[in-house]
């Protein structure tokens, strides 16, 4: 048997996956409110020392947002690519192979167990 652990280990996406999709968000409103707050502390007199290093950082968390889109977008490309070329592999015939047993199987299980359910809610009607 498997512990909690074990399991919670083994579920859910992985650091890669959160980090693809957390980066850009948190850097790009990071660099919204910096640019936001920056250029309304720019418009003060007299201006106020921390106008230009707000600025500064909300243009690097921007390039940070840019970076990591563009990363995430290329590793889905590949992803898809992958993808796409595992599954144009040419079979011999369309029901040779375990992979299509497999599948077979499991939707003739799928629809034995939708009917014995919808046998059983019929009954206690």
């Amino acid at each position: 048997m498997s512990t909690d652990a074990e399991r919670s280990e083994t579920s859910g996406a992985g650091a890669v996956a959160v980090a693809a999709v957390l980066t850009p968000v948190l850097s790009g409103s990071a660099a919204v409110s910096c640019l936001l707050i920056g250029y309304i502390l720019k418009t003060l007199r007299p201006e106020p020392a921390v106008a230009g290093t707000m600025l500064i950082t909300g243009w690097v968390c921007g390039a940070v947002t840019v970076v990591a889109i563009l990363i995430a977008a290329i590793a889905l490309l590949l992803t898809a690519l992958r993808d796409r070329q595992s599954t144009m592999e040419p079979e011999a015939t369309p029901h040779a192979g375990p992979r299509n047993g497999r599948a077979g199987l499991r939707t003739l299980n799928l629809a034995s167990f939708v009917a014995g359910q919808r046998r059983a809610h019929l009954r206690e009607e």
